[in-house]
């Protein structure tokens, strides 16, 4: 018998595991929110979405994410955690 098929959700939450997907749910909540409150508060709040664009596009050419170190020391990632 085949195994069961993994579910949509489950291959979310797996990569939910990874400090690569963690980094992107939060990234990606960042920008969503920096949107969001531009849009319901003030204008201003696009300089967030513009500090995190900015820092992935640093991150992309120097190797080094300052949101995958911080996370990469959260209590809920086990020690020695890679990306």
């Amino acid at each position: 018998m085949n195994p069961k098929p993994k579910t949509h959700a489950l291959m979310i939450m797996k990569s939910i595991k990874t400090i690569d997907g963690q980094v992107r749910l939060v990234v990606g909540v960042l920008v969503l929110t920096s949107v969001l409150l531009a849009w319901l508060v003030n204008i201003a709040w696009l300089g967030l979405a513009a500090f995190v664009g900015l820092s992935l596009i640093l991150a992309a050419f120097s190797g080094v994410c300052p949101m995958e170190s911080f996370i990469s020391r959260c209590p809920f990632n086990p020690k020695g955690a890679q990306a």
